[in-house]
Parts: structure tokens; sequence; C-alpha cells
């Protein structure tokens, strides 16, 4: 039972609908879920709830072209293959290369997001991007981003 005055953090405006692909139960008795994201969709209200979990009326209307397929002509994929590898390097992230290269670009691209320890703002933008090309661009702008030198002193960057 947890505390019944604890704050309610806010929900982002922009969430997505999912269908759950797999799921297992750890040696813990935790459920480890994998979900497939289905559609976004702008929270219109918050509902009422005694559960454990939030409700939201959702607005699928901004993102009604999430149910076709995507123009993924758009993803530089020699390039983010080589963010993603400096990137990953230095996050200590093993993964199996050939795998990443045999993957179709919106599969490259939603598995880099998702496994990437981006903070939740970058994440969320990520999610919000209106579609799969600049999705794909943000991804590798964030990346670049996160991979680039970092000085030690702030005046030591350059325009």
């Amino acid at each position: 039972s947890g505390d019944e005055n604890a704050a309610v953090p806010p929900l982002y405006a922009v969430g997505c609908a999912g269908r759950i692909t797999s799921f297992s139960e750890t040696d813990d008795g935790r459920m480890m879920i994998v979900l497939t994201g289905l559609c976004r969709f702008r929270v219109a209200a918050e509902l009422p709830s005694t559960r454990l979990y939030r409700s939201v009326t959702p607005d699928w209307t901004p993102y009604h072209h999430d149910l076709v397929e995507d123009d993924a002509t758009a993803v530089n994929r020699d390039r983010l293959f080589g963010l993603l590898q400096i990137y990953f390097k230095k996050h200590g992230i093993g993964v199996d290369w050939k795998m990443v290269q045999n993957a179709p670009d919106d599969v490259l691209v939603s598995t880099a997001i998702m496994i990437s320890p981006l903070p939740v703002a970058e994440k969320q933008a990520l999610l919000e991007a209106m579609t799969f090309a600049d999705r794909a661009k943000m991804l590798e702008a964030l990346l670049e981003m996160a991979v680039m030198p970092q000085g030690d002193a702030e005046g030591e960057m350059r325009h």
C-alpha cells in the first residue's frame, strides 16, 4: 500500500498505445514485458482512478498516420550505425552488430531509442517527433551530441 498523499507526477502530453508482444517472469517475481508501439496519442484528459495505474482519454487525431507505413528512406544507415557503435561502446552496451545491420530501418531506430540510456526528456521528444524521418534525424543529432568529446572547461568549446 502506497502513500495516498504522495504527489502524482504530471503526465506527458503524448503517449503511445502498445501491444504486449512477449512477457516473462524473473526469478525474483517481477514481470518483464515487451510492448510493440501501435499508435501515439495526445492526452485529451486524465480519468479518475482507484487503481495502481493511470488512465486517459486519448486523442488519436494528430497521429493517425502512425497506422500507415512510414517512408523509412530518410534514414542514413551508415551514419546512424557509426554513431550507435561509438555511443554503445561509450556506455558499455553490448550489441549483436550483425543483427543491427540486418534490421529494417524502423526496427533499428525504435530499438536504438529503447535500449539507449538517453534522458527521459530526450526519449519523450523522440516519441513526439511527427514523422519517422524526423525521429531518425533527431536520434542522429542526439547521438552525435552524446558522443562528441567534451572539453574540460566551458571556455574550450569551439563554435
